[in-house]
């Protein structure tokens, strides 16, 4: 009895596991990033593809996502937000 649920539990493990290092790499670990990187990077961005500064940035979000870069998708979805923060006359104002 003691088997099936040792069993059990180092079944349940490993999608946990799973889900604790994706939490890591795309949630919590691209907070280390400095504000002022991410605001420098949306900076540059905007200045060489204005309007098209966001969608450079989805394209590439979408590209770590297609190839399994937790950590670059989360620190692309930062820059993005902060363009639609700087691009306000494209999105609208954000809280």
């Amino acid at each position: 009895m003691f088997k099936d649920y040792l069993l059990i539990a180092a079944f349940l493990f490993i999608p946990a596991l799973a889900f604790i290092l994706h939490a890591w790499q795309y949630n919590i670990r691209p907070l280390f990033i400095p504000r002022a990187e991410i605001e420098k990077l949306a900076t540059q961005l905007i200045e060489i593809h204005g309007d098209g500064a966001y969608d450079f940035v989805y394209m590439h979000e979408d590209r770590a996502w297609r190839y399994g870069e937790t950590y670059e998708r989360g620190k692309w979805k930062k820059v993005g937000k902060a363009i639609r923060n700087k691009q306000t006359h494209l999105y609208g104002r954000r809280a």
